[in-house]
């Protein structure tokens, strides 16, 4: 089988992850895969820099939250990173409850594309 167009999502083996990133990294790439999904761009940018280097293995995506966030931050480590698009995987359910609510999500999401357009990223 061939997984030239499927990313492993690193959040399925975070806890081989950080027990070693390296050894992980090099049983993705020897199991066929060469691209990963990373979650938590910012506090783990080192392990996935470093790793994605040494693998050989590039990061079609990304996972982090985004809604309220420093985005320049987010944004300039996933670029430093190859990735193309993140996704927040988590809005608060407290702030769906009403219409007004959905609507102000949408607002925050439009406000956050047209920042990640600055850094080449879609959301």
């Amino acid at each position: 089988m061939s997984t030239d167009l499927i990313s492993l999502q690193l959040f399925t083996v975070r806890d081989a992850l950080d027990a070693n990133p390296t050894e992980t990294f090099a049983r993705i790439r020897e199991a066929g895969y060469t691209q990963v999904e990373v979650y938590g761009i910012v506090p783990r940018f080192e392990t996935y820099r470093d790793g994605l280097a040494a693998s050989g293995l590039t990061a079609s995506a990304g996972h982090s939250r985004l809604v309220g966030q420093d985005l320049d931050e987010i944004f300039g480590a996933a670029r430093e990173l190859g990735i193309t698009t993140v996704y927040d995987p988590f809005i608060d359910s407290a702030r769906w409850t009403t219409p007004e609510d959905v609507e102000s999500i949408a607002k925050d999401l439009n406000e956050i594309a047209k920042k990640a357009t600055e850094y080449g990223i879609t959301i």
